[in-house]
């Protein structure tokens, strides 16, 4: 653990981030309520699909922003931006709530899909304000569990609003004396907004930079130091932008002749490397596009299967059978709990054996991009061949655990190549790339799946594992470039070990 703070002190600051990203999780708790939401106020399935989506541009198309305030503004005391997720989220499940409650008479689907907007714009603040406040409270050899224990609450969310509403907010509602189970949707989306922004308000007094609260700020460290080339040219050349006490003020320091101007002008040259330093891109560094590569091609794989196993398991049924049977629903239901469980289990044990494996073997994280590669890889593979819902199943734990391993490995990685003061704007600025890989991917699979459908009649859905091979070959090929990325990213860095790699600026 790190030796500047105390035990107290760094779990506080987990159990804050983690509280926070829970509440930014409940994004994807539409699909609990959608249907009766589409079923109330007589929207078409179109009309619920793009309110469900604009929710997602809000998470995703707000990461940058929120961690460009989050780097630039807040850095040192993160509450204002907890104060932003709390309003917004709460105002936005509240008013979908009174929407659906009767409260707005007839309302337009667009301003439903504005106020799940909303919603979707405080998770992003939400998200990216405690993984990055949480990261510059750890060194860097705790990295991994600083952010696979939040990133795990995030995944784990919809999964445990799930439970909550089957169990507090499901009941027997019937007129005629027949027992019909129905969910309080109402209740469920107050109790939403009760918990996001009460979640959000606690988390504003919680959760704190530690290095800010103690003084030690200017000492937080933006170098590279994967690799441990710490006696290189190249991770020499950064440190001295990085600290204020640089060698070149500590050798006019030392010079008896050094005369005071000349202390001042080198404070002042390097607090303006300092900042120079705080607003470089990484985008300006091809190891980070290697990372866009290795995370779209997976991501695009995870998100093909996990928006779309309904589909898959429904072409695995025979004819018969239709979505409304309960033996498909059972199946469709056991299949999401998988995924949501090994997404979580692979984010949270990726990052814990990421540090251990550091602390212990000194085996560097760029490992587990491999690991993500190699069970996606399988994944795709066993997809190829898959004719029954039981060899799904192993497609969909292996899926479900290397699409976890993917969201701790990446961001870890992005603190650790490029430093933690920009952390929030480079990651945040990376979660961009699931919104086009998923769509891409999804769209894919959806045109080889129609293109497999009965001629005769369209409307039928497509049977047999024809219906989504095809999907499934081209998910192998995104896995074995994004091993490819990793690959490149791995040799690149090696040689930066050596020196064969001038500097990161050369790029």
């Amino acid at each position: 653990m790190n030796s500047k703070f105390g035990i107290q002190e760094l779990a506080t600051s987990v159990f804050s981030a983690s509280l926070a990203m829970m509440s930014a999780g409940t994004i994807y708790t539409f699909s609990l309520y959608g249907p009766q939401l589409s079923s109330k106020l007589s929207y078409t399935q179109t009309q619920t699909a793009f309110i469900a989506q604009c929710g997602n541009y809000g998470i995703y198309l707000f990461g940058p922003v929120f961690g460009y305030l989050v780097d630039k503004y807040f850095s040192l005391d993160p509450a204002p931006v907890f104060w932003i997720s709390s309003t917004l989220m709460f105002s936005g499940f509240s008013l979908i709530a009174i929407s659906y409650q009767g409260y707005f008479p007839s309302p337009h689907f667009l301003l439903l899909a504005f106020f799940n907007f909303f919603v979707g714009i405080g998770c992003a603040s939400a998200y990216h304000g405690s993984l990055a406040t949480n990261l510059r409270n750890f060194e860097k050899k705790d990295h991994g569990i600083a952010i696979g224990i939040p990133v795990s609450a995030f995944g784990i969310s919809a999964a445990l609003m799930a439970r909550i509403a089957i169990y507090y907010f499901t009941g027997n509602k019937n007129d005629s004396g027949d027992e019909e189970v129905s969910l309080d949707v109402g209740g469920l989306l107050l109790f939403l907004a009760c918990f996001c922004g009460v979640a959000n308000l606690i988390t504003s007094f919680t959760l704190k930079n530690l290095h800010a609260r103690n003084g030690v700020y200017g000492k937080i460290s933006t170098e590279d130091d994967s690799f441990d080339d710490r006696t290189t040219a190249t991770s020499s050349s950064y440190r001295r932008h990085t600290t204020y006490g640089s060698n070149l003020e500590s050798r006019r320091l030392l010079d008896s002749d050094a005369s005071v101007v000349e202390v001042e002008e080198s404070k002042q040259q390097t607090q303006t490397n300092q900042i120079e330093e705080i607003d470089v891109t990484c985008f300006d560094k091809v190891d980070a596009w290697f990372l866009v590569i290795f995370m779209g091609c997976l991501t695009g794989i995870g998100l093909m299967h996990i928006n779309n196993v309904g589909a898959i398991i429904l072409s695995l049924f025979p004819a018969p059978l239709t979505s409304s049977d309960p033996k498909v629903q059972a199946a469709q239901n056991l299949h999401v709990t998988m995924i949501s469980i090994c997404n979580f289990l692979g984010r949270l044990v990726s990052g814990y054996l990421s540090d251990f494996c550091w602390r212990t073997y000194k085996l560097q994280r760029i490992y587990w991009s491999f690991v993500a590669s190699g069970l996606l890889f399988l994944a795709c593979l066993r997809g190829l061949y898959c004719n029954s819902i039981e060899e799904l199943f192993t497609v969909t734990v292996l899926i479900g655990l290397g699409y976890g391993v993917v969201w701790t490995t990446v961001p870890v990685l992005v603190g650790e190549f490029f430093g933690s003061k920009r952390f929030a704007f480079h990651w945040g600025s990376m979660t961009l790339i699931p919104a086009f890989g998923g769509q891409l991917m999804s769209l894919y699979f959806g045109l080889v799946y129609d293109a497999h459908r009965d001629k005769q009649d369209p409307s039928l859905p497509c049977r047999g594992g024809e219906c989504f091979t095809d999907s499934y070959l081209f998910a192998t090929v995104l896995a074995i470039l994004s091993i490819v990325a990793s690959t490149t990213i791995y040799i690149r860095r090696y040689r930066m070990k050596l020196g064969i790699v001038e500097s990161r600026r050369s790029d």
